[in-house]
């Protein structure tokens, strides 16, 4: 082979194997979620729960549930019977758990109580 098909050769490599690096970083890319930060809580190890229920009027609201910006649950129905989320043994360090309300029912707000647990501690939050 003469010097310049291997260098357009080399080339067109170097031009795929960045369209593949570029395919593979936008699939491991996790969904931006802008979030109202409204508390925060220390949850040692363990298998870390979500239960949801509505706090107020049962009304049509509904939820997001993200975890570290992955969408964990696209429609969640708040309903007086809590919900449960497993999220299983997380690894150690912080972990972001986002609820966004998609619909407030009714009766504006979204009336939302949730706790995190991991079968030994408890936090409990309103919406």
């Amino acid at each position: 082979m003469n010097k310049s098909k291997t260098i357009l050769l080399l080339l067109l490599l170097i031009i795929a194997l960045c369209i593949y690096y570029m395919g593979c970083y936008k699939k491991n890319i996790t969904t931006q979620v802008n979030y109202t930060l409204q508390g925060t809580t220390i949850i040692k190890q363990g298998n870390i729960q979500l239960t949801i229920w509505d706090n107020n009027t049962e009304d049509g609201d509904s939820v997001k549930v993200y975890l570290d910006g992955k969408l964990i649950k696209d429609t969640l129905a708040i309903l007086y019977e809590p919900l449960q989320l497993n999220f299983g043994k997380l690894s150690k360090g912080e972990h972001l758990l986002g609820v966004v309300a998609i619909n407030e029912g009714i009766m504006s707000p979204a009336s939302a109580s949730m706790s995190i647990s991991n079968n030994t501690e408890n936090k409990e939050f309103e919406m």
